[in-house]
């Protein structure tokens, strides 16, 4: 045996022989004497072999001897825990003066194996984010796709905490999205309006594209120690950070805390593919954020408007003490008319500075015109209010007649009062709203705060002394971009959903009488809303280019009396003659330069509409946002 020992002897794989049924070592070459720190042959006497190689007291469980046969190799693979190394093995049994001996050859494999463990884990990786991006990609929310992604990078890389920080307005830093693993703390709390001086060095990384790579955070506590001090604060020792771009300039960054040393590797290119679909979903949250503030926002005087008025009561207000304040600034419309709406919107600038100067911290909303909403809450008793009521009376006709002297104005308002008028706002509304005509029948220039013994018979049963007059000639231009925002953003976040119902909430404020949907390239009417006398059939004119040369560079076709084109046109003037159109507004909507659709929206009878800028640039609003909603939807059928 000792000639087949010495043909192993300075061989580059290990080898050891052991006796197969006693597990007792009879040789090791020099290689894996070597690794084992063996000085010699006779050191191996008496040692079993799962003692020196496993470190074992027993026999191993994975031990083979019985499955070895003389004249045959068995090879498998196996990860030696004490080593920390991969070995492709070999093994096979021999026979000698009766006794049976174990043979093992073993191949270190671990370059090849790592190799294998970084593609596998990266496949791996790379599954679980698309899923997440799968994910995050069908929800309505930009922040909730955000949480998802965070999430599932975080999962993937097995990090403690992912993270993303925006710049805000001031130029510091606040984190705006955290993930975090089992058991460990948040941190978002903590971290916001953070000094730029703090994050200084990474941001002198970022403008030369390059990542913040940390494999241990004592490394940093020289050169960067006011960042070491705010790691070493969140128990961090490890961490990857890539900045997130848009349009070549900084907007934050974002990151992994403590992943594993091996994925330090590859963690920071799968940071940089995710990173633009983190700045993407960034500006998509931005966008929807922007129409909800212009959705709820009087663009003019950045007062409340209705749709602000609606979400305070089913969002805000609990059921507590308030007061409704209804106001009616009589003299502002005679500006406007006399003086133009520059005028007029410089002197309701001017009103709104007073109520917001009397009414500090309440709640301010301009719902109309020249009508305002104060909702007052917690207003400390009734001497209090009259006393605020006298004082915006006051400051409203001094001021407004300062800013023109030839005119005269005066402020009538109407106040109801939680429990002692009503315990729901659209009771309370209401009454206020039949106060405020009080005041005006008794000659304006006063307040009202409604008491039911001396005013109750002067309201109808439901709380009415008058009817508003409703419909779009009574729709001043600011009404009409706040009713297209607001459609606007229940498009984005409600997709085919709510796509009906945003067409008949147009046509209903707009005081539109029916809408037709024509699907190109045979024109076949594929909606229609409204009463039509007769069921809108193909119009093939639609898709002529003679007729498509009428609608303007934004693709708007404009009929103010549809009895104009009659004589070029018969065949579509006879569709608006049989459902009794008078004037209609035509959108075509383009696919990659190819009309796809016709939106058409419809006024019944006579009394033709002159479209005017404002209606148009609304409607069309709208249609932009819903048309690829259609789209989709008619793609699928």
């Amino acid at each position: 045996m000792e000639r087949i020992w010495n043909f192993f002897e300075n061989m580059n794989e290990y080898v050891y022989v052991a006796d197969a049924d006693t597990h007792e070592l009879v040789y090791m070459n020099k290689k894996m004497r070597d690794t084992y720190g063996i000085h010699s042959k006779e050191e191996l006497a008496g040692k079993k072999c799962y003692e020196l190689l496993q470190n074992s007291s027993l026999p191993c469980t994975i031990c083979n001897n019985d499955e070895l046969q003389e004249g045959q190799f068995k090879e498998w693979r196996y990860f030696n825990p004490l080593l920390n190394k991969y070995f492709k093995i070999k093994d096979t049994v021999v026979e000698d003066n009766g006794r049976r001996y174990r043979i093992e050859i073993a191949l270190n494999i671990s370059s090849q194996e790592h190799q294998k463990n970084v593609v596998r884990r990266y496949e791996k990786l790379e599954k679980i984010v698309n899923e997440g991006l799968r994910l995050a990609l069908g929800t309505s929310s930009a922040d909730k796709s955000l949480d998802i992604i965070l999430e599932y990078i975080g999962k993937a890389l097995d990090g403690e905490r992912t993270y993303i920080f925006e710049h805000n307005e001031n130029g510091y830093d606040d984190n705006t999205y955290e993930w975090v693993a089992n058991g460990i703390k948040p941190e978002k709390d903590n971290l916001q309006n953070l000094p730029p001086e703090l994050c200084a060095n990474w941001y002198r990384n970022f403008q030369e594209d390059k990542n913040i790579v940390i494999e241990n955070l004592e490394n940093i506590r020289e050169e960067d120690s006011e960042q070491y001090k705010n790691l070493k604060r969140q128990d961090i020792h490890s961490l990857v950070v890539v900045p997130l771009y848009w349009e070549k300039k900084i907007i934050g960054f974002y990151g992994v805390d403590n992943p594993p040393a091996e994925s330090l590797d590859y963690v920071s290119d799968m940071l940089h593919i995710m990173g633009s679909f983190i700045v993407s979903s960034i500006r998509r949250r931005n966008l929807l954020r922007q129409l909800e503030r212009m959705s709820y926002r009087d663009q003019l005087t950045q007062f409340g408007n209705r749709y602000a008025v609606d979400w305070f009561v089913e969002h805000e207000w609990n059921g507590e003490q308030i007061g409704v304040v209804y106001c009616d600034i009589t003299g502002l419309k005679k500006v406007n008319d006399e003086q133009g709406h520059e005028a007029g919107d410089r002197l309701i600038i001017r009103a709104c500075e007073c109520l917001a100067g009397v009414f500090k911290g309440y709640g301010l909303y301009r719902i109309g015109g020249d009508e305002f909403l104060v909702l007052l809450k917690e207003a400390n008793g009734e001497d209090t209010l009259r006393s605020l009521l006298k004082a915006v009376r006051k400051k409203l006709k001094v001021d407004l007649a300062q800013e023109k002297p030839d005119y005269e104005f005066s402020a009538s308002i109407g106040i109801s009062q939680y429990g002692k008028d009503g315990t729901d706002y659209e009771t309370l509304f209401k009454i206020a709203d039949g106060a405020l005509y009080i005041a005006k029948e008794k000659g304006k220039d006063r307040f009202i705060v409604y008491d039911k013994e001396k005013h109750g018979h002067l309201l109808t049963e439901d709380g009415y002394c008058h009817k508003k007059t409703a419909g779009v000639d009574f729709m001043r231009p600011i009404d009409k971009v706040e009713l297209s925002t607001n459609l606007m953003l229940k498009v984005f976040n409600g997709g085919m959903d709510v796509a009906e119902e945003v067409l008949m909430e147009l046509m209903d404020k707009m005081n539109i009488h029916g809408m037709t949907i024509y699907k190109a390239p045979s024109m076949e009417c594929r909606k229609t809303l409204g009463h039509y006398e007769k069921e809108p059939g193909t119009q093939l004119c639609l898709s002529e280019e003679k007729y498509l040369a009428r609608f303007d560079e934004h693709h708007i076709h404009v009929i103010n009396n549809t009895a104009s084109i009659a004589v070029e046109y018969p065949q579509v003037y006879e569709h608006f003659k049989q459902n009794n159109i008078g004037s209609a507004l035509q959108f075509s909507c383009m696919l990659n330069g190819q009309l796809w659709a016709v939106f058409e929206f419809d006024i019944f009878g006579v009394n033709r509409r002159k479209w005017c800028q404002d209606d148009i640039s609304a409607i069309y609003s709208v249609v932009k946002a819903i048309a690829d909603v259609y789209k989709k939807f008619y793609e699928q059928k």
